[in-house]
């Protein structure tokens, strides 16, 4: 069984930029709420 096109179809750069995806989607909803009480207590003062 001869995977090396597979293999070749799937480089470095697409699975950085895979992973760095799934990175960016895990941390939306820390960042999102950090920005929104950011903006809340600049509006608190």
């Amino acid at each position: 069984m001869d995977l090396s096109a597979l293999t070749g179809a799937v480089d470095l750069t697409t699975v950085t930029a895979g992973i760095l995806a799934i990175a960016a989607l895990k941390m939306l909803p820390a960042v999102a709420r950090w920005a929104t009480a950011r903006i809340v207590s600049m509006f608190g003062r």
